[in-house]
C-alpha cells in the first residue's frame, strides 16, 4: 500500500489567502467560513459534519454548537478573562478557580447531576512550582531540588484499583537523570556525550547522526525506528508487529498502518493540527472528534459521542457517555505513566 498517496492534500485559499478548504485523497474534505473580524465561523467536512463558532461581545470563543445547532461546548469567563466554566453538551461541566496571581487552585469535573466526577486542587511554593494536588483518588505531594527539577512525589492514594505511589529522581549535574527509585526498585540511566540516553538497566538504545533513536535492545526483544528525509518517523518494527506512518506537507500524520490495517486521518491544520476524522482503508468513516480549547468529543460511525474531562495540564481524567456518566476514568504519575486499571 502506498501510505504517501494519501498523504497529498490540496489547499483553497480566499482572495486574502485564508483556508477555505483542504481537501484530502478519497473524496475527503474540510471546508471553512470566517465571520466579518476574521475569525472562524464554521467548519463542515464531506459528510456533512458542521461546527459552528460563537462568541461574545469581547472577541471570545462562547459557544460551539453542531449539525443540528446543539451546543457541544460553552465557555464562561471570569473578570480577568480566564476560564471559569466549561459546560459540554451532555451535562458534565468543569469549574475553575484561581489564586491571586492567577496560579490555578481548583479544577473540578461534574455530571449533570452535580455529582463529582474528579476534582483537582493545588498548592503552590513561593516560586510557583506545585507541592500538591488533591484528587479524587488520593494525595499527591511533590519536592524539588535548588533548580526546580522534581526528585520526590508520593501519592497516598484513597482509590484501592490505584495503588500508593513513592517515586524518586536523581540527576546529574547537567540535569540528565542518572536514576529513579520507583516504588522501591531502582533503575540506573546511562548517557553519552550527546545527553541520550543509551542504557536503562538492561535495556540499551542507539541513535543515528541527527539524534533520533534507531534501536531498541531489551531482554523481551529488539524494536528498530525509521525516519524519512526530514527526521519524521515512518517505520516501527518489533516482536509484537509493524507500523508504518504517512505525513502531508505540514508534517501532519496522516495515515497509521498496523500490521496491514491502515487508519486515516482527516487533520484540521489551524492551530494545533488536530485529528477532526478518522477513517479505515475503505474510506469509511470511524469517528469525528471535535475540539474548542481542548479536545470535546469523540463521535463513532453511529452518531454516539463520548465527551472528555481533563485535569490542569491536558491529561484525560475521563470518558464520559451521553447520560454524563464515565465510562472510562485515567490516572497518571508525575511523567505520564498510566496508574489506572
Amino acid at each position: 500500500m502506498c501510505l504517501a498517496c494519501h498523504a497529498l492534500i490540496t489547499l483553497g485559499l480566499s482572495v486574502i489567502r485564508r483556508l477555505e478548504r483542504i481537501s484530502y485523497p478519497g473524496g475527503r474534505w474540510l471546508e471553512f467560513t470566517y465571520d466579518l473580524a476574521g475569525r472562524r465561523a464554521s467548519s463542515l467536512d464531506q459528510l456533512g459534519h458542521r461546527l459552528d463558532y460563537h462568541y461574545d461581545a469581547a472577541g471570545r470563543l462562547e459557544s460551539i454548537t453542531d449539525t443540528t445547532a446543539a451546543e457541544i461546548v460553552r465557555y464562561h469567563y471570569d473578570a480577568s478573562g480566564r476560564h471559569e466554566r466549561k459546560d459540554l453538551g451532555n451535562g458534565v461541566y468543569t469549574t475553575y478557580q484561581y489564586d491571586p496571581a492567577g496560579q490555578l487552585l481548583r479544577l473540578d469535573n461534574y455530571a449533570p447531576d452535580d455529582s463529582e466526577l474528579s476534582h483537582f486542587h493545588y498548592t503552590y511554593d513561593m516560586l510557583g512550582r506545585r507541592t500538591s494536588m488533591d484528587t479524587h483518588y488520593g494525595l499527591w505531594t511533590y519536592e524539588y531540588d535548588d533548580i526546580g527539577q522534581l526528585t520526590h512525589a508520593v501519592l497516598d492514594s484513597s482509590d484501592p484499583q490505584i495503588p500508593d505511589q513513592d517515586l524518586t529522581y536523581v540527576y546529574d549535574a547537567l540535569g540528565n537523570r542518572i536514576s529513579t527509585i520507583v516504588n522501591g526498585e531502582t533503575a540506573e540511566y546511562t548517557t553519552n556525550n550527546m545527553n541520550q540516553y543509551i542504557q536503562v538497566d538492561d535495556t540499551t538504545y542507539e541513535f543515528d547522526a541527527d539524534g533520533n533513536l534507531i534501536r531498541e535492545i531489551s531482554p523481551d526483544g529488539t524494536t528498530t525506528y525509521t525516519y524519512d528525509d526530514e527526521n519524521r518517523l515512518v517505520g516501527v518494527s518489533s516482536s509484537e508487529g509493524d507500523w508504518e506512518y504517512a505525513y502531508d506537507g505540514f508534517g501532519n500524520r496522516v495515515a497509521t498502518t498496523e500490521n496491514g490495517q491502515t487508519t486515516r486521518y482527516v487533520i484540521d491544520p489551524i492551530g494545533l493540527g488536530n485529528v477532526v476524522g478518522e477513517y479505515d482503508a475503505a474510506g469509511s468513516l470511524i469517528a469525528h472528534y471535535d475540539h474548542g480549547f481542548d479536545l470535546l468529543s469523540r463521535i463513532n460511525a453511529a452518531g454516539t459521542p463520548a465527551y472528555y474531562t481533563f485535569d490542569a495540564i491536558g491529561s484525560t481524567s475521563e470518558l464520559i457517555d451521553p447520560a454524563g456518566v464515565a465510562s472510562n476514568t485515567y490516572a497518571y504519575d508525575p511523567f505520564g505513566v498510566s496508574l489506572h486499571r
